[in-house]
């Protein structure tokens, strides 16, 4: 029979010719149990045959249209378990622009993903060989997925345009072609997927764990080696009330790099536990949104709904089910035996690990099988490639090459040893052709290995080149407008050497000096234009100070690199061979990295004036001065001393009914000295206290210094406005 389109899982290529036997393989040389299946090459022929006939008939069933829709708005579900994950992962003040990508990959991938379909002539038909709607949607949810890995992998440094260059280049072309390949008609890389090595054994992916995830890994891996370590915020004091000076008052920023580089993460542990702390609940709710989700990721591949299809929907599930929770076994047990120390977002990355590990063999797996894939994926292959990751100095806030590209390797290969149980393999229990063809009497455990890996290196090949081209295009622009950042400072020291009262000879001078620099340099050369430089000279008079300025803003907002450039020799030495060609100056006004002042704020953008520490400081700022500022300012002081003043005086004379002598005493000072009672009131009282008070008690008309003194005021006055 024909091929099934790319997203109908599993894809029935044709029935392997050299089966001799469709019996199951007996157990150690035991014989076939009665019920098991009939002999003979026709046999298994006919059963694959009418699964396919079930399967086209059941295509425009409602109820196969619904359970696809069904799965699929489950699986765009999983971008938010994605998106919570991710924010608990990073720093508060980037949290806002991790959303925001969240946001901007899923609706740029789903144009990029039908611009695709429509080139291929892939669109919604009623056409066997093509993409229906439902499964059209399914399919850009898997790739939504897998597109995604890298939102959380480079998460607080990635700038947001080559982020969405990246999301549709690998949703209108890098998954496209590798899902078509391996799970459907003919591709450019379809003979790289079946009988490659051997006749009847090709790649088996039931729902992903190396197209969707690895291939996302990869991408993510390629990234993170591109862009380095996140940098760490200035630990003096005085950089951050810098970083607000010029906020609030639009100073130039003063946070200088240090002579040996910005510090990073991995640099001192113990800066990492204070700068990096997750905030788990929101990686505990991510977590169960993902595990949901993630129901429709697996049973959904089945594409239909009869009986053949409920029970590998069925099967899916609850293998899926029985990995995960192996998943989180596996972690909680690592965690105990390593510190004794409950690290809750390592058991979520630990059941996410099991999910991604079981998804490529959820259909054949039996349940003991999945476990142990999860427990595997929970225990052994997340920590050890999370430590690998971290030794390599790749800083990946929510472990996602680790639970997605290490694990889906592990699920991927855990394909060649899995199986479905064989003695409950009847035509009775209506198995799937992959159930079968694993099931043969000649089938061989290493020649399916090698169609895995195969498959492995085949995504491997096709993701990283392309998703690494895409992030190396970037990083060597960014890294060519870097080398511009000596001829600021040069023009910056020029500037600087410059007295108050400058001469107009010596602001010749210093532009003869500038010309070097500028030529060198378009950006400096704009700038100094701007302030009236010719080339020779300066037209006008020249505002040193604010030339400075500007000069400071431009280097740290478009010309200073937050990228590691010392490990990119190679593309260092080609950064300065394009700087010399005079029209590419003009075209690197592009980067891959924000900027670190940017970084380091938490503005998520080169825009020194947004950016949410900018707002907030800039509003509490407000605030502050208009309520300082205020004409009323203080008439509430004044109400504030007269309601603390009268509210202390009543609640004493309420309060005390004996002791009268002592208490009028205290009455009559706190009265003499109140400015809150009216000079008729002021009398009175001193009326009735002199007559009731004891002969030489002269202290009630001098009050000692300490009751003039006045109350003191709250900050702001709030307190006793309200009262």
């Amino acid at each position: 029979p024909s091929c099934l389109p790319f997203a109908a899982q599993p894809c029935l290529q044709r029935v392997p010719s050299r089966v001799r036997s469709a019996q199951r393989r007996p157990a150690g040389g035991a014989e076939p149990a009665q019920g098991a299946m009939e002999r003979g090459n026709s046999t298994s022929q006919a059963m694959a045959m009418e699964w396919l006939a079930n399967w086209s008939h059941a295509e425009g069933n409602p109820v196969t249209i619904s359970w696809i829709l069904l799965c699929s708005f489950l699986v765009i579900s999983m971008q938010l378990g994605f998106a919570m994950v991710e924010v608990g992962s990073v720093r508060q003040s980037h949290r806002m622009t991790v959303l925001a990508k969240n946001i901007m990959d899923s609706t740029v991938s789903c144009l990029a993903f039908w611009v695709y379909l429509e080139m291929t002539g892939m669109h919604a038909t009623e056409n066997m060989t093509t993409l229906t709607r439902p499964k059209a949607l399914f399919q850009w949810a898997l790739c939504a997925t897998s597109v995604t890995v890298c939102s959380g992998a480079m998460a607080e440094r990635t700038h947001m345009f080559p982020y969405l260059v990246y999301a549709a280049i690998m949703a209108g072309a890098i998954y496209p072609v590798l899902a078509n390949s391996a799970w459907g008609g003919p591709g450019w890389l379809h003979k790289e997927f079946v009988d490659r090595w051997h006749e009847g054994y090709r790649y088996h992916d039931f729902a992903g764990s190396g197209i969707v995830h690895f291939a996302g890994g990869v991408a993510a891996l390629t990234g993170n080696c591109m862009l380095g370590r996140r940098i760490i915020r200035p630990a003096p004091n005085k950089d951050i009330e810098n970083l607000v000076g010029h906020i609030v008052n639009k100073n130039p920023v003063n946070i200088k790099r240090p002579k040996d580089g910005w510090p990073r993460r991995f640099d001192s542990t113990d800066r990492d536990v204070r700068e990096f702390a997750h905030i788990h609940y929101l990686q505990v709710f991510g977590m169960f949104t993902l595990w949901i989700g993630w129901y429709g990721f697996n049973a959904g591949s089945t594409f239909c709904m009869n009986s053949v299809c409920g029970n590998t929907a069925a099967r899916s599930a609850w293998n899926t089910t029985l990995s995960a929770c192996s998943g989180g076994i596996g972690a909680y047990i690592f965690c105990y035996g390593r510190s004794k120390h409950l690290d809750t977002g390592l058991i979520c990355n630990g059941i996410l690990g099991g999910l991604v590990a079981i998804t490529a063999a959820c259909d054949i797996a039996t349940e003991e099988q999945a476990a142990l894939i999860g427990l595997l994926a929970g225990l052994v292959v997340y920590p050890a490639s999370s430590r690998l990751v971290r030794r390599l100095w790749l800083d990946d806030p929510p472990d996602a090459i680790a639970v997605h590209a290490f694990c889906g390797l592990l699920g991927t290969i855990a394909v060649a040893f899995s199986g479905p149980d064989c003695r409950t393999l009847t035509p009775t229990a209506r198995p799937s052709p992959e159930q079968v063809r694993f099931c043969e009497a000649d089938f061989s455990a290493w020649r399916q290995l090698a169609a895995q890996l195969w498959g492995l290196f085949t995504a491997l090949w096709w993701t990283a080149p392309l998703s690494g081209a895409i992030w190396l295009f970037f990083a060597m622009w960014e890294i060519t407008r870097s080398l511009e950042e000596e001829h600021f400072e040069v023009a910056d020291r020029l500037l600087g050497e410059l007295p108050a009262t400058a001469q107009e000879a010596e602001l010749n001078q210093v532009a003869m000096h500038l010309r070097k620099s500028a030529s060198r340099s378009p950006l400096l050369r704009n700038v100094l234009v701007r302030h009236g430089w010719l080339g020779m000279g300066f037209a006008g008079k020249l505002d040193v100070p604010a030339l400075r300025e500007e000069l400071h803003v431009v280097r740290c907002e478009r010309v200073e690199s937050g990228l590691e450039i010392g490990r990119f020799g190679v593309l260092l030495r080609l950064a300065r061979l394009l700087q010399t060609l005079r029209p590419m100056c003009y075209c690197v006004n592009i980067r891959l990295r924000i900027a670190p002042v940017s970084e380091l704020s938490g503005l998520g953008s080169s825009d020194f004036s947004g950016g949410q520490l900018a707002g907030l400081v800039s509003r509490l700022v407000e605030v502050h001065r208009e309520s300082a500022n205020s004409p009323i300012h203080s008439e509430v002081q004044e109400l504030n001393r007269i309601v603390r003043g009268n509210q202390d005086l009543l609640l004493r004379a309420l309060s005390r009914d004996r002791g009268r002598g002592a208490d009028r005493v205290y009455l009559s000072r706190r009265a003499l000295t109140s400015p809150s009672l009216p000079e008729q009131d002021l009398d009175l009282l001193r009326q009735q206290t002199a007559q009731q008070s004891p002969p030489g008690s002269d202290h009630l008309q001098q009050p000692s210094a300490q009751a003039r003194q006045p109350v003191a005021l709250p900050a702001g006055g709030g307190e006793g406005a309200r009262g």
